[in-house]
């Protein structure tokens, strides 16, 4: 046969790649995206001609190199494929070279130089040829014969080393007939049957090249020969062209007969053996799969099968030679397609059919052909490779791909449909890293079926398995007990998220006690925290059973099925509480009194309160130069200075002061100590003599020593450490943090830099700018303003570090570390400090806020958090009614009074029950929690009437109402209950029958609930007894002589 599985792998390269080299030695340019295409495509089953389809492999669209049509240089010669490289080699006539196009489509020259033909053995590109035309493969030599047309010379080359010879060098006399066409070989490679245009064969013995010349009769020239087994026996199967017959030579004992057709004379019609007829039948070749012949029969331009009994069908073609309406065919039926230049076809390893005309098309019957592996060539972090093996040229039986797999996550995925060009491989892209890929499934479809195969193996992608990335915290809303948070989705998931994980913290190394339906846990630096995870249908959540005035950290993280993602940003939110004028007024003034009886200057300094029963703020009201001292029930008292500018020390309102600021008081409760600029004076709280304790107040300086030798300079805040009553100053004028013991003062921290920004590190490295407000923390040491940040003083490590806010920027912003921002802090207090989460409030004076600072034992790691739990950014007018509560959210610290006169908050704290006492022009108390109980400090009986009088243990504008319950034993032990509701009073007066026992009962109320209860028993005296008349009389009708006096009975 004129063999068409290299004649056709020789048209994609031909048509793509011949043309003249200027030079012997360069190599081929790789195949055009088309002859790729061609190449890849050869091969198709053949099965029954009834469902045949047709598709083009190749039609009019390639040049050669110079650019000439291709369809002006058809001239095929024979093709040849390897069974073992799949290596092409094409027999190319007109270029007068042998070439070959790997599997992958890569096209060398094996042997010749393009140009014009000549005869002369050499290596590669050095040699010549002259019109090769017939070629047969030695496979296991890996030697390709070649009948060399125009030098009519029979030779041979090595593919190892691609050396030319000559097996047989003819005469080229006369005409074409005369000179070697078709070749064929044996499959013991032994014999090489040449046919000649003469009805000659040439057979050579190899490797003797022995030759022996036989003539086949003389009805016609042959074409096309092929070796097959016919009956057992070896023949060569023959076209005859212009003899229109197919014939069997048979080989042993050199007879010839005729299987189908008969000879000149012309036909197209289908029948048996000598009633079928061709016309010019001018190649042939063998099914492999079922051992049928298949006939380009050239001028009928159709495809005919040929059955071993000489059983003729037509199974492609119309008959007609007219081109298709387009040159390019997908698929369609075999029988309707034409052939217009029917040359040859050929069949390549494993029985597919290719037939040439002046297009390329391919014949099919099946499904395409199930792959014989599949498998995976490389992973990535987001794709996998794979790779399959279809045989030699599958492609041209496989209209498209798709490939389907399953993610971990149980999602099914497909790829759309994809064709391929000349390659086996694809690349899946797009996966997410440390990904299980599962059900990795091939199917290979064409118009008749599909098949598929399966991967049969899981693959993991490399690198971590992706979570969801971090969500974001959008808002919150506060109460009293509750918190509600709402976060985003985050986007750009690897994974469906599954779940989130809400956590809550009240700080750094607090224990949480989690609310209700969370879960105790620690964070990432070890810090008590509760948790609960939510589903992916929540994006908001309120959080319940919260501690009224409590800062909270959030965090939320959104989960997928392998793992959790990154937290999201720690976001600060407090409960907030309620807010009462406790004494004072919008008017200011320096006049004592009860609650808003009272006056306060606008310019007061810090404040104190002692840890006694019934707790006493001590304001140092620093505008009228005296100590003020507002006891539990709102009544304010002048406690030391006379209003007078001095340092005289005295007792009580004889002793003057000059502008005082800070103020703290010892563990004892025996002594306050106040500062003024260049001094600390001590108060005896029994006595209230003020005396000197450390510096001299009328001389400045920065030496330290004894402490009435040693000298400040401009003292603006004081704190102490109550479990050694070391007391802890700033000297704003020497950028100091001062150390006062029992006996001497010596400076912990300075700075001489007076250049921003201020430094953080250790003691001698750290610098300070605008030194403010300071106080000492048992767990955190001291904590201090520089400006409109917080930083925290390590007495342990002698480390300094900014804690929460950022030098340079003011604002109101709430969050972790520097995230948060001041307007400007004037004073700071422990609040909460023996309990298990110790506090820190700020009064972020020019904003008139409260911040609630969480602090943390590992700044460094651990942020400080800071909440707004008081006050409005928005500063609204707001005049407070004295007979109720607001919401500490609802109110502004820059409070507006009757007079409209506006006063920042200028000092803070805190007693050891919880409430919160707040200093701007007017005395307010915050509190968050219920009262506690009332103090009794009268019981007294008179005939049916008690009397009860009693003191608040924490401050009257925290309480709404006391409750008085009298069980008398009337009538039975203690059987008659009597209750009164008391708004404002610290007296009482009960009425009962005489003679009587009684089981007193009585507690504060406010909006949280009741305090617990205070008992005690009394006794009514005997009945008949009246009670002494009230002594409140009125006189009235004077007289010279008389007046009248009247009474209210008893």
């Amino acid at each position: 046969m004129i063999g068409l599985q290299p004649f056709l792998s020789f048209l994609s390269m031909y048509l793509t790649c011949c043309s003249a080299r200027s030079s012997p030695s360069s190599k081929m340019a790789r195949l055009s995206a088309t002859a790729s295409i061609m190449i890849a495509m050869i091969f198709l089953v053949m099965c029954a001609p009834s469902s045949s389809f047709a598709q083009t492999l190749y039609a009019d669209s390639i040049t050669t190199l110079d650019g000439t049509n291709v369809r002006t240089q058809v001239n095929f010669g024979q093709v040849v494929v390897h069974p073992v490289t799949g290596y092409v080699y094409v027999a190319d006539q007109a270029q007068h070279v042998i070439r070959s196009i790997s599997p992958l489509g890569d096209m060398d020259i094996l042997v010749g130089s393009p140009g014009s033909g000549s005869k002369v053995e050499g290596t590669g590109t050095d040699a010549r040829l002259f019109q090769p035309r017939g070629m047969a493969l030695n496979s296991v030599g890996n030697i390709i014969y070649w009948s060399d047309f125009g030098s009519c010379t029979i030779r041979f080359v090595f593919l190892s080393n691609a050396t030319t010879n000559s097996l047989y060098a003819g005469t080229c006399t006369g005409f074409t007939p005369y000179r070697p066409q078709g070749m064929t070989i044996n499959p013991t490679y032994t014999s090489l049957y040449v046919t000649l245009g003469s009805n000659t064969l040439n057979t050579f013995a190899l490797p003797s090249f022995v030759r022996t010349v036989k003539s086949t009769g003389s009805e016609s020239s042959f074409f096309g020969a092929t070796w097959l087994l016919y009956g057992g026996n070896p023949h060569l199967l023959l076209s005859t062209g212009s003899g229109c017959q197919i014939r069997l030579y048979n080989i042993a004992d050199e007879s010839i007969t005729t299987l189908a057709g008969r000879n000149g004379i012309q036909g197209t019609t289908d029948g048996t053996g000598t009633n079928a007829l061709f016309n010019r039948p001018y190649d042939i070749a063998v099914d492999p799969l079922s051992g049928d012949y298949f006939v380009a029969d050239t001028n009928n331009y159709e495809v005919r099968r040929v059955t071993s009994t000489g059983v003729v069908t037509t199974v492609a073609g119309t008959g007609l030679n007219t081109p298709p309406s387009t040159s390019l065919i997908n698929a369609v039926p075999a029988l309707t397609t034409t052939f217009p230049t029917l040359y040859t076809l050929a069949f390549a390893p494993g029985g597919y059919l290719v037939v040439v005309d002046s297009d390329i098309k391919v014949l099919y019957t099946t499904a395409p052909r199930v792959p014989a592996s599949f498998s995976v060539t490389g992973v990535t972090e987001t794709s996998i490779s794979l790779a399959w093996d279809e045989g030699i040229y599958i492609h041209a039986v496989t209209d498209n791909y798709t490939l389907t797999y399953a993610s971990m996550t149980g999602q099914s995925f497909s790829i759309a449909p994809f064709t391929l060009d000349h390659t086996t491989t694809y690349t899946l892209t797009g996966l997410y890293p440390g990904f299980n890929y599962s059900n990795i499934v091939l199917y290979l479809t064409n118009k008749v079926g599909t098949v598929s195969i399966s991967l049969g193996q899981t693959v993991r992608t490399l690198g971590n398995t992706p979570t969801p990335e971090a969500p974001v915290i959008l808002s919150g809303t506060v109460t009293d007990f509750t918190i509600s948070v709402t976060w985003n989705v985050p986007v750009s998931l690897a994974l469906p998220i599954t779940s989130y994980t809400l956590y809550v913290g009240m700080g750094a190394s607090s224990t949480v006690t989690p609310p209700g339906g969370f879960s105790q846990g620690v964070d990432v630096n070890g810090n008590a925290i509760a948790f609960l995870v939510l589903p992916t249908s929540t994006t908001s959540y309120t959080v319940t059973g919260l501690t009224p005035m409590t800062p909270y950290r959030f965090f939320v993280a959104a989960s997928n099925i392998m793992a959790m993602g990154a937290l999201s940003s720690e976001y600060a939110f407090a409960t907030i509480g309620r807010i009462k004028l406790h004494a004072g007024k919008a008017t200011l003034g320096a006049i004592d009194g009860v609650g808003t009886n009272a006056a306060f200057t606008s310019n007061s300094g810090m404040m104190v309160v002692d840890s006694l029963a019934s707790p006493s703020a001590y304001v140092v009201d620093a505008g009228n130069n005296r100590i003020r001292k507002v006891a539990a029930d709102a009544t304010v008292s002048f406690f030391v200075g006379s209003g007078a500018v001095g340092s005289a020390n005295g007792a009580g309102t004889s002793a003057t002061l000059d502008t005082p600021t800070g103020i703290v008081i010892n563990s004892a409760n025996t002594f306050l100590y106040f500062i003024q600029p260049m001094c600390v004076r001590r108060v005896e709280i029994a006595t209230a003599i003020v005396s000197l304790h450390a510096g001299l107040c009328t001389a400045s300086g920065s030496g330290g020593g004894a402490l009435l030798t040693a000298r400040f300079t401009s003292l603006t805040d004081i704190t102490i450490n109550p479990a050694t009553g070391d007391m802890y100053v700033i000297d704003a004028g020497i950028k100091a943090i001062r150390l006062i013991t029992t006996s001497a003062v010596s400076t912990l921290a300075s700075s001489s830099a007076n250049v921003a920004p201020y430094v953080d590190g250790a003691v001698g490295v750290a610098t300070f700018l605008a030194l403010r407000s300071i106080q000492f923390h048992a767990y955190y040491g001291l904590v201090f303003n520089d400006g409109p940040a917080l930083r925290e003083f390590d007495l342990t490590n002698n480390i300094i570090l900014t804690v929460s806010g950022k030098q340079g920027t003011t604002g109101y912003l709430d969050g972790p570390g520097t995230n948060s921002s001041f307007s400007g802090i004037l004073a700071s207090t422990n609040y909460r400090a023996s309990s298990p989460t110790p506090l820190v409030l700020v009064a972020d004076s020019p904003s008139g806020l409260v911040r609630v600072i969480a602090p943390s034992t590992t700044p460094s790691t651990t942020p400080y958090i800071s909440s707004t739990i008081a006050g409005m950014y928005q500063r609204p007018s707001v005049v407070f009614d004295v007979t109720r509560s607001y919401y500490t959210n609802a109110a502004s610290f820059i409070w507006t009074g009757f007079g409209g006169y506006l006063t920042p908050t200028t000092a803070l704290t805190s007693d050891n029950n919880g409430f919160i006492y707040v200093m701007n022009s007017a005395l307010f108390v915050m509190y968050g929690t219920a009262p506690t109980p009332p103090i009794v400090s009268q019981i007294s009986a008179s005939g049916s009437r008690i009397t009860i009088g009693w003191t608040p243990s924490c401050p009257t504008g925290a309480i709404t109402s006391y409750t008085l319950s009298v069980n008398a034993d009337v009538g039975g032990p203690y059987s008659s209950v009597t209750s009164q509701l008391i708004t404002s009073s610290s007296m009482a007066w009960v009425t009962l029958p005489g003679n009587t026992n009684l089981n007193i009962k009585m507690w504060a109320s406010n909006e949280y609930g009741n305090s617990s209860v205070t008992s005690f028993l009394a006794s009514t005296a005997a009945p008949g007894v009246p009670y002494a008349p009230v002594l409140t009389l009125t006189v009235s009708s004077i007289a010279p002589v008389s007046f009248a006096v009247t009474w209210t009975a008893p």
